[in-house]
Formats: C-alpha cells, structure tokens, sequence
C-alpha cells in the first residue's frame, strides 16, 4: 500500500484485524458495522461509560469534560477505570501553576480556571469506534449501512486530524531523539507539539486538509509563543498536502517542514 493508504488503515483499524485484500470501507463494514454488538459484548461497559467514551472521542479531551454529560462523581470514578483497563492513557498537562501573589489580583476569568489532563485512547480503533459507530447504532440495528459509511467517509477527514497529531508527535521525538513531545494548553491557547527541556523549546502545529498550508499558519503559531512568552529553538510545521510557495522559500533558519510523505517509519513498523 501507498502511504496514505497505511496512514488510513492505521487511524481506523489500529489493532483492530482487517482483510488487506478489501478496501477501507469494505473493511470497515466488516470490522466495525457487521459486529458492532460483538465489541460492545467484549468491552462490557456500563451506559455511563460507553457515553463517556463516545463523548472523549471527539471533544478537547480534558479529564473532566464529561462532567457536563455524566454526574461528577460518577466522571471521576470512570475516568480512573478507563485507565486502569489501558482503554484510555494520560497524557499530562504542561501547564505551570499560576504563582498568586498576595498584593497581585487574578485575573477573573482565570479564579475558577484548573489545569486539567487530558486523556488518550490507547487504541485508534477503539477511537474510531466510539467516534463513529456507537453513537449511529440505529443505523445499524435498521440496516442502514451506506448511510453509516457516507457519514464516515464525510467525517474521516476531521476524525483523522489527531490521529495525524498523535503519529507527528512520535515523528518529531524520533527527529529530536527524545522520549516524548507533548502538546501544550492553557486557559487563552492550544499548541499541537511542545518540547521544553534544558532551555531547548520546540513549538509546532499539525494541519491535516487537502490543502497546501500558508505562511499565516507559522505567523499564528509565532503570536502564540510570544502570548506564553516562550522562545523557541524550533518551529516545526506538519502538512498533510505540503506548504505554500511563500512559506517555503522564506527559508527561515529555525523552521522545519513535513508532509505525510515523510513518515517513513509507518512502512518499517
């Protein structure tokens, strides 16, 4: 298969088995729709819990996000058993505690503000799943499979996106021979790839279109260091469909550019 091809099996079918003989679809019809009750059966999951999933499959993924759709007390307790079944891993705040200081007020916005993790599933499949299978199991108990997979074909794009962040985030701790990059969030901002250590910073964003990005993605990502005050050593940009003219021949000392057509080791491993 072509690159962009493993890049597609792996974001819907990680760990998941599949026929190599069939395409995408068929696979997906085969895999997830024609025994979707069959993985539910093995997750043996409660209501809550299913909902919960389904809801961090596609929302900004904060540890305490599901509160709004489940009890608090109940969010807590599945959060914990998610991560204790490796269903779901931690993926940790980079955020400093903000320092208060008697004489300096806080700012409004920010006296009810807490950091929060975030949470991961383990599993791109099981994401893929709880992303687009779940919540249309009317479809499915009606038969309605093509209308199930002109939804997923109409959404893979946006479901596809973090995925493409996960496997940029490995690339680049390849690149940078480091354990791990992490992304960086805050109460005013989001930033896809972060890397600090020992005074060397590491900033980059990840655009996943069928589309060439612009320099006006670099500059975006350059106010958001000067608002964290940050002085990075790198820029690092991530293109599904490469870059701009102008981006490009700007040739700027500390920027790096990659498309999917750079992700090698996806064929080594």
């Amino acid at each position: 298969m072509e690159l962009e091809s493993i890049f597609d099996f792996y974001s819907v079918f990680d760990e998941f088995e599949f026929d190599v003989k069939l395409n995408l679809y068929d696979n997906i019809l085969n895999v997830f729709i024609f025994k979707a009750f069959d993985i539910l059966t093995c997750l043996n999951l409660d209501d809550n819990t299913l909902k919960a999933l389904c809801v961090l499959s596609k929302n900004d993924r904060k540890r305490y996000s599901i509160n709004k759709s489940i009890p608090h007390f109940q969010a807590l307790g599945l959060i914990n058993k998610l991560l204790e079944r490796n269903i779901l891993i931690l993926e940790k705040s980079q955020e400093k505690p903000i320092i208060k200081s008697k004489r300096q007020k806080v700012k409004k916005e920010l006296r009810s503000y807490s950091i929060q993790d975030k949470v991961v599933f383990k599993n791109q499949g099981l994401r893929f799943f709880f992303y687009f299978i779940y919540p249309k199991l009317n479809l499915i108990i009606a038969k309605k499979y093509d209308e199930l997979l002109w939804f997923i074909r109409e959404n893979l794009e946006n479901y596809q996106s973090f995925t493409f962040e996960l496997l940029c985030k490995e690339f680049l701790a390849r690149k940078l021979k480091v354990e791990q990059v992490f992304s960086f969030w805050n109460y005013y901002c989001e930033i896809d790839l972060y890397y600090y250590k020992n005074g060397f910073c590491v900033l980059g964003e990840v655009k996943f279109k069928e589309r060439k990005i612009c320099k006006n993605v670099l500059n975006i990502l350059k106010n958001k260091a000067k608002q964290l005050q940050m002085q990075p050593n790198l820029y690092v940009l991530f293109s599904k469909r490469g870059f701009s003219k102008e981006l490009v021949l700007s040739k700027e000392h500390n920027l790096l550019l990659y498309t999917l057509d750079d992700f090698e080791f996806l064929i080594k491993d």
